[in-house]
């Protein structure tokens, strides 16, 4: 039986191989970018939360995912009725090689945004590596938008 990392793992490498994942931007769009974007419409508001491990191309990712009801379709399941979130660890980031590090967890389906923070947090505790910092949220959905 697939658990929820191994789901979300194969997923991504899906919407990856599938060259859905695809930003265009003008040169220095995001040279400053703020601590916080946040996405709002298809049912949904997505705040992505800018860390600085954070490499461009794990942003481009993210980016497309808050931006995109189908990606966020095929990563979160569906979110319309509940709250999701998504947690990396620092040391282990997002995408390293072309695939989702071991560690990044992604939950959905939950009743609010402090339940999702919780769930993918510790989903992600449980998976990284030891030492290193703690695990953070990169990624909210909530309900709305």
């Amino acid at each position: 039986m697939m658990d929820m990392a191994e789901r979300f793992r194969e997923a991504l490498q899906g919407v990856l191989a599938a060259g859905t994942l695809v930003v265009t931007a003008a040169a220095g769009a995001w040279a400053q970018p703020p601590e916080q974007e946040v996405f709002r419409g298809d049912g949904a508001e997505v705040t992505l939360h800018l860390h600085g491990f954070l490499t461009q191309e794990e942003l481009l990712i993210l980016r497309q995912i808050a931006a995109s009801p189908e990606a966020r379709l095929a990563l979160l399941g569906e979110t319309e009725d509940g709250h999701a979130a998504i947690a990396l660890a620092p040391d282990e980031g997002f995408i390293r090689d072309g695939a989702p590090a071991n560690s990044a967890a992604a939950l959905s389906g939950l009743p609010d945004a402090a339940a999702a923070q919780a769930a993918a947090m510790a989903a992600c505790e449980g998976a990284r590596a030891g030492g290193g910092a703690d695990c953070v949220v990169v990624l909210e959905v909530a309900p709305g938008g």
